[in-house]
């Protein structure tokens, strides 16, 4: 694929808050098909909306990825929740000495991620999502999507997440992995600068939150749920 040219205005506080969250330079990840990453489009629809109870997402709004790294509206919801389907790159980000580290997994094709967000987390990390998945299939590599996020925050175009943001990822046919796991279904709460030891430690599977991203503008509060969205008993819970 013919790399296309990025180029992305920024400001000093900008770029101060990419050096925050931005890892060494990592050029050689990205995307090198999009194409890869495509679904039939009533094949992600139908996925999209197992992400949460059928009493939220059948009347959600439902997009669909395309080629162009766009999501297209598929289905105009009525009740203000909006389903997709993340790409590996939407999975929770990974810290090191306070700097952003990507990995050759978040590019793995087979990942799938539906979630089904509020329309507080549709204006703040579903929007992070968006731009980062724009940025990746366009031949971003992943310094230029972490400026590109850096950049969005400071300007407003991503907003912080508000009070009550969050998801629902209960899809049973959820691929979370490479080889094809899945994770528990559980909401997704997000809580800007939340730690970890703000709910103690613990297991997850014992009760106490999960804390993702933990201390950061997109720190998320992971709970779990006993049972998938269509009704079925989740193993070991």
């Amino acid at each position: 694929m013919r790399r296309k040219s990025i180029r992305l205005p920024f400001t000093i506080s900008a770029l101060a808050t990419l050096l925050a969250t931005s890892a060494f330079a990592q050029d050689r990840l990205g995307v090198s098909d999009p194409q890869a990453y495509l679904i039939e489009e009533a094949e992600e629809i139908a996925l999209s909306r197992s992400a949460a109870p059928a009493s939220i997402s059948a009347d959600a709004s439902v997009l669909v990825l395309q080629e162009d790294g766009t999501y297209k509206l598929a289905v105009e919801g009525t009740n203000d929740w909006t389903c997709f389907t993340g790409r590996s790159w939407t999975g929770p980000a990974q810290f090191k000495d306070g700097k952003r580290v990507w990995t050759a997994r978040a590019f793995d094709t087979k990942i799938r991620a539906p979630q089904c967000f509020n329309e507080a987390g549709a204006k703040s990390m579903l929007k992070m999502h968006r731009i980062a998945t724009w940025h990746f299939m366009n031949g971003a590599t992943t310094d230029e999507v972490d400026m590109a996020i850096g950049y969005a925050l400071t300007t407003g175009e991503i907003a912080q997440p508000a009070v009550g943001a969050m998801s629902y990822m209960y899809s049973p046919d959820q691929v979370l992995t490479p080889d094809g796991g899945r994770f528990h279904p559980h909401v997704m709460i997000y809580q800007p600068h939340v730690t970890q030891a703000d709910y103690g430690k613990g297991s997850p599977m014992k009760g106490v939150p999960l804390v993702t991203e933990s201390g950061t503008v997109f720190a998320t509060t992971v709970i779990l749920s006993s049972h998938w969205s269509d009704g079925t008993p989740a193993s070991g819970m």
